[in-house]
């Protein structure tokens, strides 16, 4: 267990609780993560349609209007990365992507996210490098994302592969696992969870502190739901 309130693994240690905390204002279960930088906070969320709450209230203490369509989230800052932190199926990103490409990252822009697709597996991390424009890739909870393309832009292959090199460190590449992996049969999303985040976390630099999320503290957006 990592006592480390900024360590992302936690995260993913929770992800696929089977029965989920209710002893909790905020998140705990169930997250996905999408961070983005290169955007300002402000011109992200815009872009993602989401509808802020006026004066910056806590997420533990905001209702959604009646008027207002769309699902409660969490959006803070670590060093000039943008994140949002997400308790539903998947993360907006990803359930956008495929009607509107607008929501992806621009040339200039980094986004990673990972998303839990507890609605339709696989768990999945997607990333975007400044070189790409509204161009997203993406590894399965377990994998590498090299192992998924025959032939990448050579400044995005070479951010794949320092990625790639992460999730390996953190044991979440199950065919770069030592010592000698388990089957794949026997591992679950639950295995994978706690390294991805971990990996996650150490590459870019993303520090979420846990108690702000676990207590609702961090300021509460409504995204809208993907049509």
């Amino acid at each position: 267990m990592h006592n480390d309130h900024h360590d992302l693994s936690w995260i993913g240690e929770h992800a696929y609780a089977d029965t989920p905390s209710r002893d909790t204002p905020g998140m705990r279960d169930g997250i996905s993560l999408t961070a983005i930088r290169g955007i300002d906070t402000s011109a992200w969320l815009d872009r993602l349609g989401a509808v802020t709450t006026g004066m910056p209230a806590a997420y533990r203490d905001y209702t959604i209007p009646d008027h207002v369509e769309g699902s409660l989230a969490m959006v803070g800052t670590s060093g000039d990365w943008s994140f949002v932190l997400e308790d539903g199926d998947a993360a907006t990103v990803f359930l956008s992507q495929f009607d509107n490409d607008d929501v992806l990252s621009r040339e200039g822009e980094e986004m990673v996210c990972v998303t839990l697709n507890r609605h339709d597996a696989p768990a999945m991390i997607l990333y975007s490098s400044p070189a790409d424009d509204r161009m997203a890739w993406s590894a399965d909870f377990g994998t590498a994302f090299l192992d998924g393309y025959s032939a990448l832009p050579e400044d995005t292959a070479a951010r794949l592969s320092v990625l790639d090199d992460r999730l390996a460190a953190c044991g979440a590449v199950h065919a770069r696992l030592a010592p000698p992996a388990r089957p794949w049969s026997e591992m679950g999303l639950s295995d994978w969870a706690p390294a991805v985040y971990r990996a996650v976390g150490c590459l870019f630099g993303i520090r979420i502190d846990r108690e702000d999320v676990e207590q609702g503290q961090l300021p509460a957006v409504v995204l809208p739901e993907p049509v």
